[in-house]
């Protein structure tokens, strides 16, 4: 039997039911219309701080992670986890905020989340009629940076209270632990 060349149009329609046997391995290298991209580094950075403030605009609370990306196209996931902590002594409502600076080759930072909703930043804890209590609680927090930039990057934790004359901790028990990676576009 004489062997046919099949045009290239017939291999998008191969019935993979009709394959058997063993296959021969394929490179993905060409292939094309996959979104997302491939992880080029991870960095991370335990620490064992401690932090208070009360400041009602954000401060730096010593925790970082740093990362230098290797293109400009790249994005920077920054994964973080924390202690959170309050202490007053007197029936008060409690408001305690965080968010991310970029800090690119020891210039001024830049704060990551501006957004104005319940004064700004990642995100913030709320708790109402706190009594003279010192109250500590987990935290965990994700967000997607792109800083088009292949200078070293530190990304740091700030936080502050919503009040002033009330006092917010980072680090009340614990450790904390910042990763930093790099996804390639």
């Amino acid at each position: 039997m004489p062997f046919t060349t099949l045009p290239t149009s017939a291999y998008s329609t191969l019935d993979a039911t009709k394959l058997s046997g063993i296959l021969p391995a394929i490179s993905g290298a060409n292939l094309t219309g996959i979104s997302g991209g491939k992880i080029l580094q991870v960095v991370g950075n335990s620490q064992d701080v401690s932090h208070s403030t009360t400041s009602t605009t954000f401060v730096d609370s010593g925790v970082v992670v740093a990362i230098t990306p290797s293109a400009t196209s790249s994005k920077i996931l920054i994964i973080m986890n924390t202690s959170l902590g309050y202490m007053d002594s007197s029936s008060v409502n409690y408001y305690h905020y965080h968010t991310i600076f970029r800090d690119v080759s020891g210039g001024s930072a830049t704060n990551l989340a501006t957004g104005t909703t319940a004064g700004g930043g990642l995100g913030g804890s709320y708790r109402h009629t706190v009594s003279f209590n010192d109250i500590g609680y987990e935290f965990g927090s994700n967000f997607v940076d792109s800083p088009n930039t292949t200078s070293a990057c530190e990304y740091k934790l700030y936080h502050r209270v919503g009040d002033s004359g009330h006092t917010g901790y980072i680090g009340l028990d614990g450790t904390h632990h910042m990763t930093a990676m790099e996804i390639g576009a």
